[in-house]
């Protein structure tokens, strides 16, 4: 049973118990509301962090506690994709790109250089628009199916990863992903890498964070971004942190 369903059936006989107790009058009507309240609360940081497994389980670190961490980049492929990936290449280093569908168009040879030169692709949904967690699980499934499609159009692969648009999850979105048979894709660090174009900012707060095991999240279409990633390569070297590929980081296999 999903955690979802556990506060929901919490919920559900606490309010039950304190209308019997408004009714009875031993309690304000105002304590449900209260109660009704802190549900909300409840769903609303259940959606927001899916390092929760509130609504889906999604792999959020690393299987180890070895000082090391994974690198992720969403919402490609795009131009400076090409620079993250001359950067990883600098350094000898593997990395995956959760690819947006719509994207693809037009940057297929982008693509197929993620491909070519040893790093993994996972599944970031084929639209990531801004209504994209309110849409029916059917529309959801539909659009997972569409950038599987896109993707092993050009490359002949078909994910395994999915990541959440905004990494936002709730039942209709958790129902895709098992409807799909993917495996829900998390971080344990957030770059915040679209917030702000202060690098050193941004490398200070990934580097506070690192304490083993870690999935770092940044967006490979940010001009910033290629700095960012030498930066924090130097950083870990420097370190001895070691830069591990997803797929062996949390042992689950890229692609069906």
């Amino acid at each position: 049973m999903s955690k979802y369903k556990v506060v929901n059936l919490i919920f559900i006989v606490l309010i039950g118990i304190a209308i019997y107790l408004v009714y009875s009058k031993q309690i304000p009507f105002y304590l449900i509301l209260i109660l009704l309240f802190f549900h909300s609360i409840i769903i609303a940081l259940g959606a927001y962090f899916i390092q929760f497994n509130f609504f889906v389980k999604s792999f959020n670190k690393g299987i180890n506690s070895t000082k090391s961490i994974s690198l992720t980049f969403d919402d490609g492929p795009h131009e400076n994709t090409l620079k993250v990936i001359e950067v990883l290449k600098k350094y000898d280093i593997k990395a995956s790109f959760f690819l947006i569908g719509k994207n693809i168009k037009g940057k297929e040879d982008i693509l197929k250089k993620i491909i070519d030169d040893g790093h993994l692709v996972g599944n970031h949904s084929y639209k990531h628009d801004f209504w994209y967690s309110i849409k029916s699980v059917k529309n959801l499934v539909a659009d997972i199916h569409q950038n599987n499609a896109a993707i092993s159009s050009i490359t002949g692969l078909i994910s395994n990863w999915f990541r959440p648009p905004y990494g936002v999850t709730n039942p209709r979105i958790a129902n895709a992903i098992k409807a799909t048979n993917m495996k829900s894709i998390g971080w344990s660090i957030r770059s915040y890498d679209t917030v702000g174009a202060d690098t050193n900012a941004t490398l200070n707060r990934i580097c506070k964070q690192i304490n083993g095991a870690d999935i770092v999240l940044m967006h490979d279409h940010l001009d910033t971004t290629a700095q960012l990633l030498e930066d924090l390569i130097l950083y870990c070297k420097k370190e001895k942190i070691e830069i591990l590929p997803l797929d062996k980081m949390i042992n689950i296999k890229p692609y069906a």
